[in-house]
C-alpha cells in the first residue's frame, strides 16, 4: 500500500476547498484525509487545540493529539470503521481530562501520546478536586460494577486468561473494585462524584454507566442505590438503557430455578444544581 502524505493531500484539498469554504469555516470544521489504526488525519480546524474533543459526521468523538502545519492528528474514541476519508469533522471547544488509578491503564493512554500525561492523572478519583482541573461542563464515567471482575470464575475466567485480560481490577487497596462490602462500595463510589461536584460548572451534567449485579444468588440494584446515594447532591434527570444485544442468553438455573440474564446497563444522567 502506498504511503499517505498528509501534507501533499492537504495541499490538494486546500485548492479544492478554497472556493467552497471560507477561512472562518476552516477554523471550526475539517475534512478527514486518512484514517487507520484508531487515528485520523484531518485538514482544516486551524484553531483547534491539543486535547480538544472533536465530533465526526456520525457522532463519533475523537481527541486531538498532534497539531501539524498542514493537518491535525486525532485519536478516535471508537471504531475507525465508522470514519471515512472525506468525512466532515467539527470542533466542540471542549478539552478532555481524566483520572486512572491503575498504572497499567494509565500507561496505555500515555503510550498513545505523551501529551495525554498533562490531562490524564494517574491517581485516585476521590482526589479529583485536588488535581487542578478547570471547571468541567460534562463528565462520563463507568465505575467498577462492585467486585464483579474479582469474582471471575469458570469459562469467563478461562476466556479472559486465554486473551491475557485482567481478572482483577488491580491490587491497589484504594481500588473501588476491591471493596467487598456492598454498602461501603456504594458510599465510596458516590464519594467520587461528590468530590467531582465542586469542579463542575453549575448546570453541568454527568453520565454514569453502571449495571445491577448478582452475588451469591442475591440481586443488588447497584444502579438504583448509587442514584439514590447521589440524590442529595445531584438531580437525576433521566436514565438510558444500554443493551448488550451481541451476548446470547444462557439457561442459568435450569432446570431447578429461574435465574435472570442481566444484559443491560444503565446510563444515569444527573445534573449539578
Amino acid at each position: 500500500m502506498a504511503e499517505v502524505n498528509p501534507a501533499e493531500v492537504s495541499a490538494i484539498l486546500r485548492d479544492q476547498l478554497a472556493g467552497v469554504k471560507t477561512a472562518a469555516d476552516l477554523e471550526e470544521v475539517g475534512t478527514v484525509l486518512y484514517v487507520g489504526d484508531g487515528i485520523a488525519r484531518i485538514y482544516g480546524m486551524s484553531q483547534v487545540q491539543s486535547g480538544e474533543l472533536i465530533e465526526f459526521d456520525n457522532g463519533l468523538m475523537g481527541i486531538v493529539l498532534n497539531l501539524e502545519e498542514d493537518n491535525v492528528g486525532a485519536v478516535l474514541l471508537g471504531s475507525s470503521n465508522k470514519v471515512r476519508e472525506g468525512d466532515t469533522v467539527k470542533r466542540t471547544g471542549r478539552i478532555a481530562y481524566g483520572t486512572e488509578l491503575n498504572p497499567k491503564y494509565h500507561n496505555i493512554a500515555i503510550r498513545r501520546d505523551e501529551k495525554f500525561e498533562k490531562n490524564i492523572i494517574n491517581g485516585d478519583a476521590k482526589l479529583i478536586d485536588t488535581y487542578g482541573f478547570p471547571q468541567i461542563d460534562f463528565s462520563i464515567s463507568s465505575p467498577p460494577y462492585w467486585d464483579i471482575l474479582n469474582r471471575s470464575t469458570g469459562s469467563f475466567k478461562k476466556v479472559r486468561d486465554k486473551k491475557q485480560l485482567d481478572t482483577k481490577y488491580s491490587e491497589h487497596n484504594l481500588d473501588l473494585g476491591n471493596i467487598d462490602d456492598y454498602d461501603e462500595f456504594i458510599k465510596s463510589c458516590a464519594e467520587v462524584y461528590v468530590k467531582m461536584y465542586d469542579i463542575l460548572r453549575v448546570g453541568a451534567h454527568i453520565v454514569i454507566i453502571i449495571k445491577n449485579v448478582k452475588k451469591d444468588g442475591k440481586f443488588y440494584p447497584l444502579a438504583w442505590d448509587l442514584a439514590k446515594e447521589l440524590s442529595s447532591s445531584y438531580e437525576l434527570k433521566d436514565e438510558k438503557i444500554w443493551i448488550q444485544d451481541k451476548i446470547g442468553l444462557a439457561p442459568y438455573g435450569y432446570p431447578f430455578s429461574w435465574t435472570s440474564n442481566i444484559l443491560h446497563h444503565y446510563c444515569l444522567i444527573l445534573k449539578k444544581v
